[in-house]
């Protein structure tokens, strides 16, 4: 394989399923040995684009490319991209070692060498000892790991995962995925994961692309995704934030100041450029606003400090939720250090840090 070249390579790809527009033109590389995550609401393509990939639907239009071979009209067999489901599919009245092995023996494989890579799979995925139990007799989290292991077992370079961890709960999910990203590192594998959960993507993902409506809205980095989100619908459905809307007032170096309510702003232009009387809204996650006791000081709006009033707060364990009215704005504040202070109440004070605001042009609103 080349490293330097994408080891599956998606081209202006589009579906339609009657009137409905599941993709349109769609464009991703994804490189070998990666994590990608496609991330959206239902309905938006991101299933779609798994299953063109699998060779279980082919496109309408574009193409799909593994290591460079095009993939269009290819049976789902001849492609080795096995695909995990939400639903492991585990044959209930066979053993995990018969399920992990079943690939093989389907390949006519020799018998010392299905046991040699079973073998192998058992021990990667921490199943050994549980060799001869039914998928009835193993936890959610182990019935994944089976499936994975059997997916992988014939020697897949490729793993593709829809939804697959949706049915477990909150706590073995973290721990499951954590093992998961730990299995693909080691293996070496390139993995494309399906998901609305905006976690798991921020987790486990070398890169992210967010899906809506058919499309790829941006495709970066889980840092650029969550803090430097390309338009409004980014940076709403991964995370919370706050949307402030404003204009230009000024433009001083590497900065710009934004008038809004209730007051200016100084914030880093990151790297756009700006004029006076520009329209934009400026993105604020809730953990990038420092609050504490008492009113704002006379130099407030200099210091990108402002006055609030405390409407409600919800403690989440790790941190406190508050929201605070500044003026017509109600803004969401999250105080990660509860135990320093505890809950506060009435006027407090807000810091808005200015390379911790992300500036987004109207027209990229959309």
């Amino acid at each position: 394989m080349n490293e330097a070249l994408p080891h599956i390579s998606i081209d202006r790809v589009s579906k339609s399923f009657g009137a409905f527009a599941a993709l349109r033109d769609v464009s991703l590389d994804i490189p070998p040995g990666s994590f990608t995550t496609l991330l959206g609401p239902s309905g938006c393509g991101k299933t779609t684009l798994m299953r063109l990939i699998a060779g279980f639907d082919e496109p309408d239009r574009g193409e799909i490319r593994i290591d460079g071979a095009r993939m269009n009209g290819m049976p789902a067999y001849r492609r080795r991209t096995p695909l995990v489901f939400q639903e492991y599919a585990l044959f209930p009245h066979m053993t995990v070692y018969e399920n992990i092995a079943y690939g093989l023996k389907l390949l006519k494989t020799p018998r010392a060498e299905i046991g040699r890579k079973t073998g192998e799979m058992l021990e990667m995925f921490g199943l050994t000892g549980l060799d001869k139990r039914l998928p009835k007799e193993l936890s959610g989290g182990q019935q994944q790991r089976v499936a994975f292991a059997r997916a992988l077992v014939t020697g897949q370079r490729v793993l593709l995962m829809d939804e697959p961890l949706s049915n477990l709960d909150a706590k073995m999910r973290v721990e499951v995925r954590n093992e998961l990203r730990e299995l693909q590192q080691r293996a070496g594998i390139t993995a494309i994961f399906v998901t609305h959960d905006q976690d798991e993507a921020l987790s486990l993902s070398d890169r992210i692309a967010v899906f809506d409506k058919g499309r790829i809205r941006q495709t970066g980095t889980p840092w650029e995704v969550y803090f430097k989100p390309d338009n409004a619908f980014v940076a709403d459905f991964v995370g919370t934030a706050n949307f402030i809307p404003g204009e230009v007032a000024g433009v001083e170096g590497t900065e710009i100041v934004v008038r809004c309510a209730p007051s200016l702003l100084r914030v880093d232009a990151g790297g756009r450029a700006f004029r006076p009387g520009d329209r934009v809204t400026l993105v604020v996650r809730p953990e990038c606003i420092s609050i504490s006791a008492g009113e704002a000081d006379g130099d407030a709006e200099e210091a990108n400090g402002w006055s609030g009033e405390t409407l409600g707060s919800t403690f989440l364990g790790r941190m406190i939720r508050y929201r605070v009215r500044c003026g017509p704005l109600t803004c969401i504040v999250d105080d990660a250090d509860p135990s320093a202070r505890g809950f506060l109440s009435g006027p407090v004070r807000l810091r808005l840090h200015p390379g911790k605001i992300h500036v987004l042009p109207e027209e990229a609103e959309g």
